[in-house]
């Protein structure tokens, strides 16, 4: 959960603050229904085997960098799958599909890249040829 909210329904069985079951207490999860995987981070947390993160401890600042280490990392992430899809696109054959005989160059849009969603529905059957 990217935005935690606080709750205000004000019942004697109110959880707070609503975050991500990563960040809220034992006290806040006691008595709802959790997903396997997170009941199984759970017990690995209480029995000492996942390193303590910055989220439980009482450092805001150590908390922040953490999340900014963590945005940092994804962004990353990004960029590298961003440039590999550029540069696999970008070294191949730079022919592109046209009307015309003489190969004329573009932007790319007249390019095939893998079945189209006539040909996944089932609109192109064997009657209809496909040029390539």
């Amino acid at each position: 959960m990217a935005q935690p909210f606080q709750c205000l329904c004000g019942t004697p069985t109110c959880r707070g603050t609503i975050d991500g079951a990563k960040k809220m207490t034992s006290a806040q999860l006691d008595g709802l229904w959790l997903a396997k995987h997170i009941r199984e981070l759970r017990a690995e947390k209480a029995s000492g085997s996942l390193p303590a993160t910055p989220a439980s401890s009482s450092d805001p600042t150590a908390y922040a960098l953490q999340q900014a280490i963590d945005q940092a990392e994804k962004v990353v992430e990004a960029a590298r799958s961003a440039l590999l899809s550029y540069t696999s696109t970008a070294t191949g054959s730079n022919k592109f599909l046209g009307n015309s005989a003489d190969d004329v160059k573009g932007n790319g849009a007249g390019r095939r890249a893998g079945p189209t969603s006539r040909e996944l529905s089932g609109e192109m059957g064997g009657d209809t040829a496909i040029r390539v």
